[in-house]
């Protein structure tokens, strides 16, 4: 007997040394080989050597998991999920138990978090617990979690976390780093950096976070917009609203790319589909201001600009009409945005949307709407309405005149950072119109204005070092100041730099043609004084030749009180012809200054 087995098992070994390894895996599977059985059974579900069958892979998984394989049992977990006929949900559930009871910690987390589904937190907790003491890394973020909400188990939430971040555990690695537990920078660094390798879409917007401002993304590394957008791009392909949200400030603003509205809105709109508020109201500003295409004329202002039917007699006249229905289906959208973004409590939207409702840009004109949504975001601090309530209050527009009310909402939105509110306030401070005077005050705000970027801040804090007002006199800083307004164009400044070469101040020497050539650009743009100055310098023939009639011309157009009997003598002493010569270059001259004054300017709340 025994040399016939003997002699059964030689045969087998030889019978499975001539099959293949599908032959050789069916072999072992019937003569009971767990692994075989599994190994077959995958087959059959994958199509590995074999016809794909799905029944067939199930018979032999469901041997392999009932001889204790718990790899089987949780393809079988698999299979019967993607399946999902009549009883194959209890199937995957006995096999999900079964692999978890058999101590597979993938199973266990799994099993755990349907308990937990299902209302049994009890025995969630048991099975997570389980899974963490074999190292588990979900289990152990889990357990983590769990101890982070128990009083004085916050230590042992870290050592977890710590484990499962050490394995590579993106969420581990980001909760560590979150946890601001992870020791020095450079430490909390390093967990971002696995948390974001690893997927993990809040640490990889934190990345895109460190590279836009240059902050705490390695040695050496500086801010670098390509890289930004590359980790926004990847968590925004999750869906992570927050990094489609900086995407599409990236693309409206133009940083690293070239500015595109169209790109800029394609990732606001996905962004706001995940709720993000800031997105929808920019969404309004780009309709508010025309920066979109609208679909439904866009077709007929192709025909007009690029098919070359301009030249149609009335054509012109249509073209503005399809452009301004454009224009009202943009704002209409603007609007719609606008009142999204108020619903989802974006405070910023409620500025906005007033501003279209008091203008009936896409919707009908309501004053008092306005000044309720001016109101609001005013109460939510918002500081450009607090600014508008400050105007609002000041002269009674909408509201009850209040001088107090106005001043007080003034100067919270200037506290908030609102730049034009600084220098409105600033502007108060300096003149005593509606405050105390209180140059040392005034000089603050500009100041304040000037440190967050506002140019317009420039020329009036420039001016109160100039002449030491509120501030120790420095030339040499006003100098500064005024040489960069100058350089781009500011009338004021072109004016000061005048005054400081003809007084040869702030080390530069006496320069009357350089003070001229300052004064001319800064009459052109109807500066008062500038246009008094070089009145005067014509007169004189200072820095240029004499001529009296181009000097009463400017003298007339600035219409200072200094030179109002200076004006009235050259009209006794000029001839006919050159007064009616110079009165109608006045009136060309006054009207540069009458359009420079129609200029918008930081509204300064009335006494």
């Amino acid at each position: 007997m025994r040399l016939a087995r003997l002699m059964l098992a030689a045969a087998t070994a030889l019978a499975l040394l001539a099959c293949n390894e599908v032959d050789r895996a069916r072999w072992s599977a019937r003569l009971g080989s767990t692994e075989a059985q599994r190994a077959l059974g995958e087959r059959f579900a994958s199509g590995d050597g074999v016809e794909k069958n799905l029944d067939e892979a199930l018979v032999w998984l469901e041997k392999a998991a009932e001889n204790g394989s718990t790899a089987a049992q949780m393809r079988l977990v698999t299979l019967y999920g993607e399946r999902g006929a009549g009883g194959d949900a209890e199937r995957a559930a006995r096999w999900l138990r079964a692999a978890a009871e058999g101590g597979d910690a993938q199973a266990q987390v799994v099993f755990a978090q349907q308990l937990a589904a299902a209302g049994n937190a009890v025995e969630a907790a048991q099975w997570i617990a389980r899974a963490a003491e074999a190292g588990d890394p979900r289990a152990l973020v889990e357990q983590a979690r769990r101890f982070a909400r128990e009083p004085g188990k916050e230590g042992e939430a870290l050592v977890l976390l710590a484990r499962a971040a050490e394995q590579g555990n993106p969420d581990a690695a980001w909760e560590l780093a979150q946890s601001g537990k992870a020791g020095d920078a450079a430490k909390t660094a390093h967990w971002i950096q696995v948390a974001a390798d690893g997927g993990q879409p809040a640490a990889q917007h934190e990345m895109g976070n460190r590279y836009g401002k240059g902050d705490g993304v390695g040695d050496g590394v500086g801010q670098d917009f390509a890289q930004a957008r590359g980790w926004y791009e990847k968590a925004a392909a999750q869906g992570y609203g927050p990094s489609q949200e900086a995407l599409g400030f990236i693309y409206q603003v133009g940083h690293g790319v070239d500015p595109s509205p169209t790109e800029a809105a394609k990732w606001f709109r996905l962004a706001a589909e995940q709720n993000q508020p800031a997105s929808m109201n920019q969404l309004g500003v780009l309709y508010a201001k025309g920066l979109l295409p609208d679909e439904e004329t866009q077709a007929k202002i192709d025909f007009y600009t690029k098919g070359g039917a301009l030249a149609v007699p009335g054509a012109q006249d249509q073209l503005e009409k399809v452009a301004a229905e454009g224009r009202a289906n943009n704002d209409r959208r603007a609007v719609e945005w606008y009142r999204k973004a108020v619903a989802a409590g974006f405070t910023p939207a409620y500025s906005n949307l007033a501003k279209m409702v008091e203008e009936g840009r896409g919707t009908p004109a309501d004053p008092a709407e306005a000044v309720r949504l001016y109101q609001r975001a005013a109460e939510l601090g918002n500081p450009v309405a607090l600014s508008e309530m400050a105007v609002r209050y000041s002269r009674g527009d909408g509201v009850p005149k209040d001088p107090e009310a106005s001043f007080r909402n003034l100067k919270a939105s200037a506290e908030a950072g609102h730049t034009p509110a600084q220098i409105s306030l600033g502007t108060m401070y300096v003149s005593g119109i509606g405050v105390s005077r209180d140059p040392a005050e005034a000089a603050r705000w500009f100041r304040k204005a000037l440190e967050a970027g506002e140019e317009r801040a420039v020329v009036p804090y420039a001016t109160l070092l100039a002449t030491g007002t509120g501030v120790p006199q420095d030339d040499a800083a006003a100098r500064a100041l005024f040489e960069k307004a100058a350089e781009r164009g500011d009338a004021a400044a072109q004016l000061s730099l005048g005054l400081f070469y003809e007084q040869g101040r702030a080390g530069l020497a006496k320069d009357p043609h350089e003070a001229f050539r300052l004064w001319k650009k800064a009459a052109e743009q109807g500066q008062p004084l500038a246009q008094a100055k070089l009145g005067a310098a014509y007169l004189k023939g200072i820095g240029t030749r004499r001529n009296a009639v181009e000097g009463y011309a400017w003298l007339a157009a600035a219409d200072v009180d200094e030179t109002r009997a200076i004006v009235k003598e050259l009209e006794k002493q000029l001839s006919a012809p050159l007064l009616a010569k110079g009165r109608k270059l006045a009136e060309e001259r006054r009207a540069l200054r009458e359009a420079k004054s129609g200029e918008p300017t930081p509204a300064t709340p009335e006494s």
